[in-house]
């Protein structure tokens, strides 16, 4: 077991933890005052223990209501913590993400905590010497204010979010750090993706598509597509995540990232209250 948490904590891991919960802050930062009263928006960064919370989103909104958990320091907060946060907020369904450095938590420990251990996110990193072409007829646009809303839409309705997150959503084209996409068959939106980039690093998120543009080689571009921007933007290597691979629920999402020459790197564990 230490040679695996060693393994798991060396720089690029690390950065790909921190990564995603910068991209995570920003989301926050871009919600106007109103937005953040109507979704019960908050944001609680303690001691590296980063919670996210929108009460007011329905209640399969786990890819907002969802905690980074900390480093075991003495001042972070424990499961038992955030538990509590999220319940004081009538938030019932919701994502504990294991912190890299430490091991699984027991399943003794699990069920004393009314926690069930759920299907693990798969990371995953490209270090940008090889982009794979995308062969597709869809052509990609960066969005802009005049035209983001569509974003909105279609990732509320693939990450289960509701039509009320979708202003939220298209306030992201302000941050300065998030680049959005959009793949289109003629004048028709056919998906979405986004890019964050902090510095030489970049973390891809928000991969979505409307179900009936599906097989269309949506994602490939868009994989290609932010691939080659980032590299423009004078980024070195890539990070993203989608949910482990398993017999009985084949992930997409998972070969597309391998086919556009992702690397696997390691899986975290999530973990989610018993009846999530």
């Amino acid at each position: 077991m230490d040679q695996i948490i060693a393994a798991n904590t060396r720089p690029e891991l690390l950065r790909c933890e921190q990564l995603e919960a910068q991209a995570l802050r920003a989301m926050h930062e871009v919600a106007s005052p109103s937005i953040r009263a109507r979704l019960g928006l908050e944001l609680i960064d303690h001691d590296g223990c980063l919670v996210s919370i929108a009460g007011k989103l329905p209640s399969t909104a786990v890819l907002i209501n969802r905690a980074l958990m900390g480093n075991g320091s003495a001042g972070a907060l424990s499961l038992t913590e955030v538990q509590l946060l999220y319940h004081a907020r009538g938030v019932n369904r919701y994502f504990l993400h294991q912190n890299l450095r430490h091991p699984p938590v027991p399943e003794d420990a699990l069920s004393a905590r009314a926690l069930r251990r759920q299907r693990g996110w798969q990371k995953f990193e490209h270090d940008l010497h090889s982009i794979h072409p995308a062969s597709s007829e869809l052509r990609v646009r960066r969005l802009n204010p005049q035209n983001i809303w569509d974003f909105g839409l279609i990732v509320g309705r693939t990450f289960a979010l509701g039509e009320e997150a979708v202003p939220w959503l298209s306030e992201l084209v302000w941050h300065p750090n998030w680049y959005i996409f959009m793949s289109y068959e003629g004048h028709i939106p056919a998906g979405v993706a986004a890019l964050f980039v902090e510095g030489k690093y970049g973390w891809l998120d928000f991969a979505a598509t409307r179900p009936e543009m599906r097989r269309l080689g949506s994602q490939q571009v868009l994989l290609a597509h932010r691939l080659n921007f980032a590299r423009t933007l004078g980024c070195t290597q890539l990070f993203s995540c989608t949910g482990e691979a398993l017999p009985d629920f084949p992930q997409q999402s998972y070969r597309n990232l391998l086919r556009a020459g992702f690397k696997e790197t390691y899986l975290r564990e999530n973990y989610a209250p018993q009846n999530c």
